[in-house]
């Protein structure tokens, strides 16, 4: 997908087709290429299967994605960013908030707003969140480099890496072989899991 004036809605289904929606007055698309490039100039609403690898250049507006199993590659993003049921996640800024529900690998640049991630499977790396931080059940290894305020991790199966401008509440069962590094500006609360 191409630069994206408005708010883009991406959802995957089951058939072996895509479904393109805008309010616009311009929708290109190019079926010629592998990849295929989408173009409009207004919100765009898109159907694809569940398989794709999908790769956005720009959103303008809101981006909201759901059910895809192939690599998703999006940024920068102007608006807020909701994905739910992804595989893995390349992102570039995002300017609003960002809240994900169980998604693959997470490699993400820079979030301005809040940041939540609710099931991550795989290696979840943020360089740096602006506002607070919310991680819960991730399978693999966390690493944030910034959190501009609150950071909250729980059930995190892997080394953690994280540091936070104010407070950290770090619920942690520790596994063998694995380091936690937690920096916290201000107050750091650490919850061992009872043996």
């Amino acid at each position: 997908l191409k630069s994206i004036p408005g708010d883009l809605r991406v959802a995957g289904w089951d058939r072996s087709e895509i479904l393109v929606k805008t309010d616009g007055d311009s929708l290109q698309i190019s079926t010629k290429s592998d990849p295929i490039v989408i173009a409009c100039d207004e919100d765009l609403i898109l159907y694809v299967p569940r398989g794709t690898n999908l790769e956005v250049e720009q959103v303008a507006g809101d981006a909201i994605l759901q059910a895809l199993n192939g690599m998703v590659t999006i940024g920068p993003v102007a608006g807020d960013l909701t994905m739910n049921d992804l595989g893995p996640v390349t992102l570039g800024t995002i300017a609003g908030d960002a809240s994900l529900r169980n998604i693959g690998a997470l490699n993400a640049e820079s979030i301005s707003g809040d940041f939540t991630l609710r099931g991550g499977h795989g290696i979840c790396a943020v360089d740096t969140v602006g506002g607070d931080g919310s991680i819960r059940d991730v399978d693999g290894m966390l690493t944030i480099d910034n959190v501009g305020s609150d950071l909250y991790v729980r059930n995190v199966h892997g080394a953690v890496t994280v540091k936070a401008g104010a407070d950290v509440a770090f619920y942690v069962s520790p596994l063998p072989g694995q380091i936690y590094d937690v920096t916290a500006g201000d107050d750091l609360i650490v919850r061992l899991r009872a043996a």
